[in-house]
């Protein structure tokens, strides 16, 4: 091999683990979307026999902030990253929201 072939097969190499790493982390945002919805499904018989829910809301709001600096410290290209913390973000609005309707 010559020494261009062995950049190239590096270079493919090189997108080979980051096209896996991309297939791996969307399938990570699945499976961690269908736990958030399951738990949340869960959460809400509880919500309706739970006297005080302001510790609750409390954390949900400081988790949120949390992802929300998270999501502006990630660098712009970082496309995978910023979706997965997106739909974090995505959930824990989603349980706001569920518990608001419910007070």
């Amino acid at each position: 091999m010559n020494d261009l072939e062995l950049r190239l097969a590096k270079l493919e190499t090189q997108m080979q683990k980051k096209t896996d790493r991309i297939n791996l982390l969307s399938e990570l945002i699945y499976q961690h979307e269908q736990h958030q919805a399951l738990n949340l499904h869960l959460v809400i018989p509880l919500l309706a026999s739970t006297a005080d829910l302001s510790p609750l809301v409390r954390l949900l709001s400081q988790q949120l902030e949390q992802y929300r600096t998270i999501q502006q410290e990630l660098a712009q290209d970082d496309s995978v990253g910023r979706e997965y913390v997106q739909s974090l973000i995505d959930c824990l609005q989603q349980t706001q929201q569920t518990i608001a309707e419910r007070l």
